[in-house]
């Protein structure tokens, strides 16, 4: 679920980032996409770890829980950015031709 999450997230920023900045280098879009879908996922594993103080549950897990968490979210966001992001250079490259 992590992964599957965080690439999403990471595309979705990817996107929006390169297209209200077109102007902006690939590798600094790639670079706020990184770190905006991570410090994301990582709020997330805070939110999880506050409501198990206040409501008493058991949302975070066992001890390698939030470590599993962030290294899935970690590659998840690495394979978007690693496979997705050429496709959509083509695709805005085909769209400015015509």
């Amino acid at each position: 679920m992590h992964f599957a999450s965080s690439l999403n997230v990471c595309l979705i920023l990817f996107a929006a980032i390169r297209l209200l900045y077109a102007n902006l280098a690939k590798r600094i879009t790639m670079f706020l996409a990184f770190t905006s879908a991570l410090s994301l996922a990582v709020f997330y594993e805070i939110l999880e770890y506050v409501e198990d103080l206040i409501y008493m549950t058991n949302r975070s897990g066992p001890g390698k829980d939030t470590a599993d968490d962030l290294l899935f979210n970690t590659l998840g966001v690495i394979t978007a950015l690693l496979i997705f992001t050429k496709p959509f250079d083509r695709l805005q490259n085909i769209n400015r031709r015509q």
